[in-house]
């Protein structure tokens, strides 16, 4: 009888062994998929967006071959097109996919989908309306624009940016009231707009916080080879846009505002300071539009409406 229950009592142990490990076995496999079903779409999202660049140009020549010429042009790429990066040619071109067709786009004019999200939020938004528009002809040089990417990268900012935008474009860190800044074309009633292009290289522009409306002065200077970088940053009034940039010495500069309370305090620090005239414009009455003649010699020359005139790069 003793050597029956033994028996019975043993069948029964090992069956819930063999069940403890079939549940054991089914467990880990259930994990494996879960992980499965969450970190290979990540993995791939990685992958095709290091893969992917955006043009940030207002138009971006995609060529048939590596340098400029009249006959290898195939279109002209609009702000914000989507290409496959293949490789760097060399130091001024990427071989790129477009459409399904391979050709080359200088990378001067490419960048990545991170960058991109960013210097979209910093022109008020992720998407393309008339707001958007006035923001990004305000800073039409790609130099400039490649400029304020990195400063914004450099001091941990973001434009205007949801939470689940910031995740996807990789950042680190989340949107706050603290860190988002975007550039808009006036203040208020102001004449003068928030962007200053002055004849010495030296471009102001006013960004403003979206939680708060404060706003920021930054200050970018030609570095060499047509290189742009912050050297100068400061609290701005909260009204009026940038009538002059001095520069003082190699970080300090001064920059005179068209608000009434920014002229008394300038006058009242220093009444024997000259104000520099600009080339913008007094009038209130609507700016005229852009004229972009015939090209010339393979180069887009467009008249702004600041008085200057540029070449777009190629």
């Amino acid at each position: 009888m003793m050597s029956f229950m033994k028996k019975v009592l043993e069948r029964i142990y090992d069956g819930l062994k063999k069940s403890l490990n079939n549940l054991k076995n089914i467990l880990i496999i259930a994990i494996v998929i879960f992980g499965a079903v969450k970190i290979i779409p990540y993995i791939l999202d990685k992958i095709n967006s290091s893969d992917t660049r955006y043009t940030f140009a207002e138009s971006s020549i995609f060529r048939s071959s590596p340098f400029i010429q009249k006959n290898n042009v195939i279109s002209s790429l609009s702000y914000g097109q989507e290409v496959k990066y293949i490789e760097d040619k060399n130091a001024k071109w990427a071989s790129v996919s477009y459409s399904n067709r391979d050709g080359y786009i200088s990378s001067a004019l490419l960048i990545t989908r991170k960058e991109f999200l960013l210097l979209n939020s910093i022109f008020g938004g992720q998407e393309m309306d008339d707001t958007m528009a006035l923001a990004r002809k305000m800073i039409p040089e790609v130099s400039i624009r490649k400029a304020l990417i990195e400063f914004y990268i450099s001091k941990q900012y973001l434009g205007r940016m949801t939470q689940e935008t910031a995740q996807e474009a990789g950042f680190d860190f989340a949107p706050n009231e603290d860190n988002q800044w975007i550039i808009t074309k006036r203040t208020c009633k102001s004449k003068r707009v928030n962007v200053l292009h002055s004849d010495n290289n030296i471009v102001g522009i006013i960004i403003q916080n979206v939680a708060t409306g404060k706003r920021k002065s930054l200050v970018f200077c030609n570095s060499g080879d047509n290189q742009y970088k912050c050297f100068y940053t400061e609290d701005a009034p909260q009204e009026g846009g940038i009538v002059s940039v001095r520069r003082m010495s190699d970080h300090d500069y001064k920059i005179s505002y068209s608000s009434k309370s920014a002229v008394k305090e300038l006058i009242k620090k220093d009444s024997s300071d000259v104000v520099i005239e600009t080339h913008i414009p007094n009038s209130v009455k609507e700016q005229p539009e852009e004229k972009v003649p015939e090209k010339e010699n393979e180069k887009n020359v467009i008249e702004t409406k600041y008085g200057f005139r540029l070449v777009e790069m190629e």
